[in-house]
C-alpha cells in the first residue's frame, strides 16, 4: 500500500488521504506530521490502523473540549454526549483518561459547583441533590463529601424561604383563606425539593404558628 496523494481539503485545514489511488480517509495536519506521512510513502495495515485510531481520537478530544467549554460536564454527562457523535468506544477511555490528566475533567469539581448553584438559584434540600448527583454517575464518596457540610440550620433556612414564597400564592393580600388541602401542598412541594419529613414538619409548624387563624381554615 503506498500513499498515491496527500492533498488539502478545500474549506478545511484538513487532509485528503488516497492510497492506491483511492481515498482512505480525512485526516488533521498534526496527524500526518507524526506519523511522518508523505506521497510514496510504503503503508502496512498496522500503519493505517493506528493513523485511524489516533484520528478518531483526536475528532472525539476536540468534541469534548467543546462540550465542556460551553458548560461542565461530569464524566458520565460527558460520555453519553460522546456516544451521541459515534466517539468509538475503542477510544472514549482514552479521550476521558486525558481530560483527568489535563483537569479539563473532574468529577470532585463538578459535584461542588453544582451543589454550591443548586443551593444558590434554587433552594434544594440535600435528599434531591444526592438524587441528582447520583443521576449524574457521581461517586458515593464524592456525594457525602459534598452533602455533609450542609448544616440542619441551614436546611431549615432554604425550605423556610421556598414555603415563604409558595405560600404567598395561597395566602394574598385580599386574606384568601388558607385550607388543609394547600396546607398539604406545600408540605408536598417542600419535600419533592429533597427536604427530609423532619424539615418540612418543623418548617411548617412554624410557618403556621405565625399565621393568624383568620388567615387559614382547620
Amino acid at each position: 500500500m503506498v500513499i498515491s496523494s496527500l492533498e488539502k481539503q478545500k474549506k478545511s485545514n484538513r487532509l485528503n488521504l488516497c492510497i492506491d489511488g483511492d481515498f482512505i480517509l480525512g485526516i488533521s495536519a498534526e496527524v500526518a506530521v507524526q506519523f511522518q506521512l508523505h506521497v510514496g510513502k510504503i503503508m502496512t495495515e498496522k500503519e493505517l490502523l493506528q493513523i485511524r485510531e489516533r484520528e478518531e481520537f483526536l475528532q472525539g478530544y476536540t468534541s469534548a473540549l467543546r462540550i465542556l467549554s460551553r458548560s461542565l460536564r461530569s464524566e458520565k454527562e460527558l460520555r453519553e454526549r460522546l456516544r451521541k457523535k459515534k466517539i468509538p468506544a475503542s477510544v472514549l477511555d482514552s479521550i476521558i483518561q486525558r481530560l483527568y490528566e489535563s483537569r479539563f475533567l473532574d468529577d470532585e469539581n463538578y459535584a461542588a459547583a453544582f451543589v454550591s448553584d443548586s443551593l444558590r438559584k434554587k433552594k434544594t434540600g440535600k435528599r434531591l441533590l444526592q438524587q441528582q448527583l447520583r443521576a449524574k454517575g457521581i461517586a458515593k464518596e464524592v456525594i457525602v463529601k459534598m452533602i455533609s457540610p450542609i448544616s440542619v440550620s441551614e436546611e431549615r433556612k432554604r425550605a423556610e424561604l421556598l414555603a415563604q414564597k409558595k405560600l404567598a400564592q395561597y395566602v394574598t393580600s385580599s386574606r384568601k383563606r388558607m385550607t388543609e388541602q394547600k396546607k398539604k401542598s406545600l408540605n408536598d412541594y417542600l419535600l419533592r425539593r429533597g427536604f427530609s419529613p423532619e424539615i418540612t414538619v418543623f418548617v411548617l409548624r412554624k410557618i403556621f404558628a405565625d399565621i393568624a387563624p383568620s388567615d387559614y381554615t382547620e
